[in-house]
């Protein structure tokens, strides 16, 4: 398996990024990237990648 690709090429990206948030706010602990994780998972289609 190649780590530098996703596991669910078919799966939304903004999901991903919800996923990705959400597990490094539980990791580090700090509210800044949990307040992060909120706001992805409040506006699930905001344009975040520009």
């Amino acid at each position: 398996m190649d780590v530098t690709q996703p596991r669910n090429a078919g799966m939304d990206w903004h999901e991903q990024a919800f996923d990705l948030t959400r597990g490094i706010a539980a990791y580090v602990d700090r509210p800044l990237v949990a307040g992060l994780a909120r706001v992805i998972a409040k506006h699930p289609k905001a344009d975040i990648a520009n």
